[in-house]
């Protein structure tokens, strides 16, 4: 993992949100991005974040077909104004 902490990305992609009551707004991360940090691994991986300089701590998650995202909680939606269907950049490394 040393290896990927070295590594930093920056994607533009569509706000999405899973189905349900108190579904999840998130970025998907392209898969060739998903496979070069996580390989086969079905895990978390810790990152640090950047949108629209807002900068704070999560980390990827599991999708079930093997993709990951990041997950856009209210509090960073609110304070970057960021709605469900926007575009956004975001970058993003891998912590230690």
């Amino acid at each position: 993992m040393v290896l990927f902490a070295l590594m930093e990305f920056s994607i533009a992609a569509k706000v999405e949100k899973f189905c349900g009551k108190a579904a999840w707004h998130y970025i998907r991360i392209p898969k060739n991005i998903s496979q070069t940090i996580c390989g086969n691994s079905r895990g978390m991986v810790p990152v640090e974040v950047v949108v629209h300089g807002y900068k704070w701590n999560t980390s990827l998650l599991p999708i079930g077909d093997g993709d990951h995202f990041i997950a856009l909680k209210k509090e960073v939606r609110e304070k970057c104004k960021i709605k469900l269907g926007d575009s956004v950049k975001i970058e993003f490394k891998v912590r230690d």
